[in-house]
């Protein structure tokens, strides 16, 4: 199954989940929910547990742009920008829940379940009550086990044939090792089933031994081998933890350059050039911290604007267009990661984007 067609089966399931939360009387008993809001919840949810729990970060970071281009022609400019900011914002809430629980307990995935439903119950003001988390959870449930049915079998090469995909080559090889730190959430996770199995024998030797100990005095030997094997348990559970601790550490390091990643990703898949009339002189742009330029150009009369998907980085219009249809826009780096910025006018359909990366 291709990605378009993966993804146009998540967006179906996402509407689908958000009708029946929205309607359901036990979390709405008055009036139905919100389901524009429900929508973005869902996304945010949605490319978490895809990247996470299938393993595919390539579907996950094609499930919010497939959205976004399908309202494109049906809300204004704000309304888009803030559909587009909402969505972003419940990823990484969601995506903070799962990392903090993860290492929770031996039941981290029911405790993640529950978590996330006590957020979607918050966000949408849903009536609060047994009843409400208990069929909530299985609502989740059902998600996240969706989710992992969604694991990525190939990996598509891509060639890099226009001058946009040469850019992004050269912006690449600075970060391109970066783009393994999309799989950081699932090595964690196969840390922890590793770490709690060996909890789980640990637990198992200990009573045995404890029922050899009352029970079989004579079979000091038998006792002694299970007394050696949990050291060596508990040594390789202690390392197990350090690991664990290490490598959380690691991500947290590295949040700005995982979220290149993704933009070089989504925008390499995604991103629009200018046509003839409307268009820029470059389309992506990094920088070390010093701001940064581009010329656009318009050949006709009328106003164009732009928006960006976050605020690592600003942008700023010059003060007046050229003869020839030209102005400048000036990037200011914020803080390190990646932003991009879609330009749109008032008198055609023409737009395009610009990736700009603060390395």
């Amino acid at each position: 199954m291709d990605l378009n067609t993966q993804t146009s089966e998540i967006l179906k399931l996402i509407s689908d989940t958000s009708d029946s939360i929205c309607s359901n009387k036990v979390l709405f008993p008055k009036e139905i929910g919100e389901k524009d809001k429900a929508d973005r919840l869902l996304i945010g949810l949605m490319t978490c547990l895809v990247a996470a729990m299938g393993d595919n970060s390539k579907l996950a970071y094609n499930i919010l742009p497939e959205y976004l281009n399908s309202l494109a022609n049906s809300v204004t400019n704000d309304e888009y920008k803030k559909c587009s900011n909402d969505t972003m914002y419940y990823y990484e809430k969601f995506r903070d829940i799962g990392a903090k629980v993860q290492f929770a307990s031996a039941d981290w995935e029911d405790v993640m379940t529950g978590k996330f439903s006590e957020y979607i119950i918050s966000t949408l003001n849903a009536h609060t009550g047994e009843t409400s988390i208990s069929q909530l959870n299985s609502i989740v449930k059902n998600l996240v086990d969706i989710s992992k049915t969604y694991t990525e079998s190939e990996v598509t090469i891509v060639n890099m044939v226009s001058h946009k995909k040469t850019i992004i080559a050269l912006a690449v090889c600075a970060v391109l090792f970066l783009v393994s730190l999309g799989l950081s959430f699932v090595y964690a996770l196969n840390l922890r089933s590793k770490y709690n199995k060996i909890n789980e024998t640990v637990q198992l030797l200990q009573n045995q031994n404890s029922e050899l100990t009352s029970t079989v005095a004579s079979q000091e030997e038998v006792i002694a081998s299970l007394n050696g094997q949990i050291d060596d348990l508990i040594s390789q559970n202690s390392e197990l933890g350090d690991e664990i601790t290490e490598f959380s550490a690691y991500i947290e390091e590295h949040e700005s350059d995982i979220q290149v990643a993704e933009h070089i990703g989504s925008y390499d898949a995604d991103g629009e050039e200018g046509t003839g009339r409307f268009y820029a002189d470059n389309y992506v742009v990094t920088t070390s911290g010093e701001e940064v330029s581009i010329n656009v150009t318009m050949d006709f009369y009328g106003t164009c604007d732009l928006q960006g998907d976050n605020k690592r980085i600003t942008a700023a219009w010059g003060d007046h267009f050229t003869d020839n249809g030209t102005i400048k826009v000036t990037f200011t780096p914020v803080k390190k990661g990646a932003t991009t910025f879609h330009f749109f006018n008032d008198q055609n359909d023409d737009t395009f984007d610009v990736l700009v990366i603060y390395i």
